[in-house]
């Protein structure tokens, strides 16, 4: 995984590349015969936030009351303790990229002397 930082922008992304290939030489007289196969597939999954604002969190006094006394707590000393009562994130839905090539190939060389 790569994280990237762009300006206000943080972005996710991640590549998997996968490859299979197999070939086959056979002789057969004044033939030589070539096959062959190659299967490739590549993926990429992006996530980006939203543009704007990425998210938000609210403090409120609740969190530092006193029990069944109001009045009492600070909605900056929730802040200070790092309890929020509520938290907004913005992303975007993922971005996913997908890609398949299959290759096949014959091949014949054929002499007509030995030389």
């Amino acid at each position: 995984m790569n994280p990237y930082h762009n300006g206000d922008t943080d972005r996710t992304e991640t590549d998997d590349n996968y490859n299979i290939g197999e070939s086959l030489n056979w002789t057969h007289g004044k033939h030589n015969f070539k096959f062959g196969v190659r299967v490739d597939q590549w993926r990429n999954n992006s996530i980006s936030p939203l543009s704007g604002s990425p998210g938000s969190y609210s403090f409120n006094q609740l969190t530092t009351a006193q029990p069944n006394v109001n009045n009492t707590g600070h909605s900056y000393a929730s802040f200070l303790l790092g309890a929020a009562s509520s938290a907004t994130m913005n992303q975007s839905p993922p971005n996913q990229s997908r890609s398949q090539y299959f290759g096949f190939y014959a091949q014949d060389d054929f002499k007509v002397t030995r030389n």
